[in-house]
């Protein structure tokens, strides 16, 4: 029965959802991507967070995040992100802790080649120790994109090298996502982040909002809203 109410609430999802990754930057729904902003996009949003989403043991504990991310070159994202977690005397959601994200892409794709990402999450500590920096890891990820009557689909895979990694997001991991033809602000997207198996959509609203829903290993649920400024001239589904 649980099982059978995670698949009804996830097509509820699919119907009214759009898919924003959950640290803020380019990707699928809880996975990087090769894909990147266009250059000059601004990017402002919030996720609700089930713990399988936070890929840290530390945060074993429903949170919420919220972030701003910018292409501030063609080639180059970066994301700075807020992540609320415990006041370990009271356990409310009363502390943040800061992680700054970087992305440079080393790859464009073409007609035969996919995108490349090279990126780091947590990448940065303002003490001398490192800090907690809970979320660090580097990573590389490739997507290639293909079109078939105008419906999108895209294939992406990575891998996070557990010897950088400070979080749970260490291995390989990708996924898929899918724009129809018929209504392209809708994306129906699937990954798997090293930890666990995600599914779920996003939605593009009047040219600047995102939302998007997604289930956790068919145990939990996660979304989260988005708004996005677009250089002048950007061309959206």
């Amino acid at each position: 029965m649980k099982r059978l109410m995670t698949i009804i609430i996830l097509l509820c999802i699919w119907v009214r959802s759009s898919g924003q990754p959950t640290a803020g930057t380019s990707g699928l729904l809880n996975t990087p991507s090769g894909d990147m902003l266009s250059d000059g996009t601004v990017i402002a949003g919030a996720n609700y967070l089930p713990e399988n989403v936070t890929l840290q043991p530390r945060f074993d504990y429903n949170t919420f995040n919220y972030y701003i991310g910018m292409a501030f070159l063609p080639f180059m994202e970066l994301g700075f992100r807020m992540i609320l977690f415990r006041d370990p005397n009271n356990e409310l959601l009363h502390n943040q802790d800061r992680s700054l994200a970087l992305r440079v892409r080393v790859l464009k794709e073409n007609k035969f080649l996919p995108s490349m990402v090279l990126g780091g999450n947590d990448i940065y500590s303002t003490t001398v120790s490192g800090g907690s920096q809970y979320f660090k890891s580097v990573y590389i990820a490739g997507t290639k994109n293909f079109s078939a009557g105008n419906n999108i689909l895209g294939i992406t895979a990575g891998y996070a090298p557990a010897r950088f990694s400070k979080s749970g997001f260490s291995g390989f991991f990708g996924g898929i996502s899918f724009s129809p033809s018929f209504f392209r602000p809708f994306t129906v997207i699937a990954d798997y982040d090293t930890q666990n198996f995600n599914a779920g959509a996003s939605l593009l609203l009047f040219r600047h909002f995102f939302i998007y829903g997604s289930v956790s290993d068919f145990d939990q649920v996660a979304g989260g809203i988005a708004f996005r400024l677009f250089p002048k001239g950007t061309k959206t589904p």
